[in-house]
């Protein structure tokens, strides 16, 4: 889109107080100065362009409870974003930065922190005092650990961890106990805590790309629990408790160990279990009713 485009936009967004402005996708390499004067705007979305900074002004829009900025080439978090104070939602995903300045807990309203993709070898402090976040991505980063500060955060409903450096998830990860979706796929997983039980409100585990040899037996405890995702892993049976996944939808257990199954499983209904790459060489009838979709060949 030419750049006569994202003047138009921001144009008409300052003569009809347009409370959102996007400009993704118009190769740009900064924030259009013009936006400095859409203080009414609340929602800002500038993701997929070759940004290199977040302009000192960006503070003048203090109304804003969205801003995108997702993919773009941004290294530092600027002191003037620390002004908006009504932030709900900042995605900065796919991009370079590595820290965080010290005021950065200051956002009292912010829910929703996407930081996926960036140089991240830690988490700071700070985070931990963004006590309203609901959601977390933290995938694709360098992280070799979560710290224990993030307990925190007890409202948390969404936290990926994806594509990092991981080698243990703690046991004070079942204090997220609001979680729905965790994804810790692509990691180097050999186990996963015990706690994981304590997620009953859980609806999506990732764990796949890991080197899990088991799961606990506490994983039948997460009753709401509708995707297990453990692909990729060198998990030789499953526990007993796997039966006790009464909201199951789909297992998928791609490329593991697997020789037999617990009889446990003829209590799930209506699931699909994908265990090809396994050593299964034959299943009893029983298990491959009708009500049951199990893929092994």
């Amino acid at each position: 889109m030419s750049e006569s485009e994202v003047d138009r936009r921001i144009k008409e967004a300052k003569n009809t107080g347009a409370r959102k402005l996007r400009l993704s996708l118009q190769d740009l390499t900064e924030i259009p100065q013009a936006v400095s004067e859409l203080t009414h705007l609340t929602e800002l979305i500038i993701g997929n362009n070759k940004i290199q900074e977040i302009p000192d002004w960006i503070g003048k829009l203090d109304q804003l409870q969205i801003l995108w900025l997702h993919s773009n080439k941004i290294e530092v978090i600027p002191d003037s974003l620390h002004r908006l104070s009504n932030l709900k939602e900042l995605n900065l995903n796919g991009n370079r930065i590595s820290s965080f300045p010290d005021w950065f807990a200051d956002f009292p309203n912010l829910e929703v922190f996407c930081i996926a993709e960036n140089n991240l070898t830690e988490v700071p402090d700070n985070v931990s005092l963004l006590t309203n976040l609901r959601a977390l991505p933290l995938g694709r980063n360098h992280l070799e650990a979560l710290p224990e500060h993030l307990m925190a955060l007890r409202h948390l409903e969404d936290l990926s961890l994806f594509s990092n450096s991981l080698t243990e998830i703690p046991e004070w990860i079942g204090t997220f106990r609001q979680l729905l979706d965790l994804d810790v796929s692509y990691n180097r997983l050999t186990l996963l805590p015990d706690s994981i039980g304590q997620l009953q409100k859980l609806k999506i585990l990732k764990a796949g790309s890991n080197q899990l040899i088991r799961l606990p037996e506490t994983i039948g405890n997460l009753v709401n629990l509708e995707e297990l995702q453990l692909d990729e892993n060198q998990i030789q049976c499953l526990p007993d408790s796997i039966g006790d996944l009464k909201s199951i939808d789909q297992i998928l257990l791609r490329n593991n160990q697997i020789s037999t199954l617990p009889d446990s499983i003829l209590k799930l209904k209506d699931i699909m279990m994908d265990l090809h790459g396994n050593c299964i060489e034959e299943l009893a009838p029983e298990f491959l009713l009708e009500d049951r979709e199990i893929y092994y060949h």
